[in-house]
């Protein structure tokens, strides 16, 4: 349990330099949305709270999730090294054929459990990758919306779209 200590240290190190990295990044595309469009803008900053909340949800679940799948991973691979420790003795015995097949489910078990991590993190990175996609998708039909009746410039509306995905 103490061996993600010295990773925790450098992850909080990491963190700060980040989240002013992002927040250099963020700020300036918002002001240049909310310059070009103003109901860009608002559209970005409204999405953009979801999409952090989702962020958040979904860490909380991939971890819980892996915290569980380490249980597992540790017995297996527990059962496993002993099982090859133990192997000259069931050898000796002629007992090696019957431990294939539970060395074999444990495999199974932990295919199972390895495909479960990777569904969860390949849905949650799609939902979040549908979040994001539906605030450029809001900002694209309101600038539509307002290129067919004159109210924003052909340039502008342009200029304000490309910058959505950016943000």
């Amino acid at each position: 349990a103490a061996e993600g200590i010295g990773s925790i240290g450098a992850y909080i190190r990491m963190m700060p330099p980040k989240l002013c990295g992002l927040a250099a990044l963020a700020v300036p595309l918002l002001a240049a949305e909310f310059a070009l469009d103003w109901i860009s803008g608002i559209i970005l900053l409204a999405t953009a709270p979801v999409i952090f909340y989702f962020m958040q949800l979904l860490g909380r679940q991939a971890r819980d999730r892996a915290e569980a799948r380490y249980m597992t991973y540790r017995r297996l691979s527990n059962r496993f090294a002993d099982t090859l420790r133990g192997l000259p003795v069931l050898a000796a015995f002629r007992c090696a054929d019957r431990e294939d097949a539970r060395v074999f489910e444990s495999a199974e078990e932990l295919r199972r459990a390895s495909m479960g991590t990777i569904a969860t993190a390949t849905l949650s990175g799609a939902l979040l990758d549908l979040t994001a996609t539906l605030g450029v998708a809001a900002v694209a039909m309101m600038l539509a919306f307002r290129l067919m009746d004159g109210s924003v410039p052909l340039s502008i509306g342009l200029a304000a779209l490309m910058l959505a995905p950016e943000f």
